[in-house]
């Protein structure tokens, strides 16, 4: 376990002579995940995809109770990229790829922003900090005002 699958010992006889000190994918991500880093890693990548998983799932489910249509078909588009993702990863080494792990951060990004801590669609006018022009009004001729 350790990020570099067939390195050390008896893989080095598998791998030929063709590619010396080279690492090479397997045709499965899971696989690749679980010859890499080992148990923990395939176990780590997994928890991963069930955690984003859940993020779109509770987003949905709190787009729908705020009647928001927008959101719900946002993160139904990002569990469907997730699914998209997990299933490629089966016929090819595209588990670690970069864009699976940008659709996670978006997935859980736009929950925060959208649903958790969402924008007023008013905002409120700015203070003013303006001197009133009362202030430097001038004292009529004549008066005592000093």
């Amino acid at each position: 376990s350790g990020g570099n699958s067939f390195s050390e010992g008896r893989g080095w006889r598998f791998m030929g002579a063709s590619n010396p000190g080279e690492t090479r994918a397997i045709h499965n991500g899971f696989l690749t995940e679980a010859t890499d880093w080992g148990v923990q890693g395939i176990a780590l990548a997994l928890m991963f995809l069930l955690a984003v998983w859940w993020v779109c799932w509770r987003g949905r489910r709190l787009a729908l109770a705020a009647g928001d249509a927008n959101a719900v078909l946002t993160f139904a588009c990002i569990a469907g990229s997730l699914a998209a993702w997990a299933t490629s990863s089966v016929f090819g080494d595209y588990l670690n790829d970069e864009w699976g792990f940008w659709t996670a951060a978006l997935a859980c990004a736009y929950l925060r922003v959208k649903i958790l801590e969402p924008v007023p669609e008013e905002l409120p006018a700015p203070r003013s900090f303006a001197v009133p022009a009362s202030s430097f009004a001038q004292p009529a001729r004549g008066s005592s005002v000093p």
